[in-house]
């Protein structure tokens, strides 16, 4: 799965394939969930780079 979303949590892409395998709904759920998390993060880590001056 593919998800890119905004600060905000907003979707702006969701792309995905379940090629082999069919995943349920609770599988997804978790997807989202930990797709969140590692948004989170990385925005949190831009917000830092942005604050550092450059040399």
């Amino acid at each position: 799965m593919n998800f890119v979303m905004n600060d905000k949590k907003h979707f702006i892409e969701v792309q995905g394939t379940a090629e082999r395998t069919p995943f349920t709904d609770d599988q997804m759920q978790a997807m989202v969930a930990l797709a969140g998390k590692g948004i989170d993060k990385l925005t949190e880590l831009q917000s830092r780079v942005r604050e550092v001056p450059l040399p």
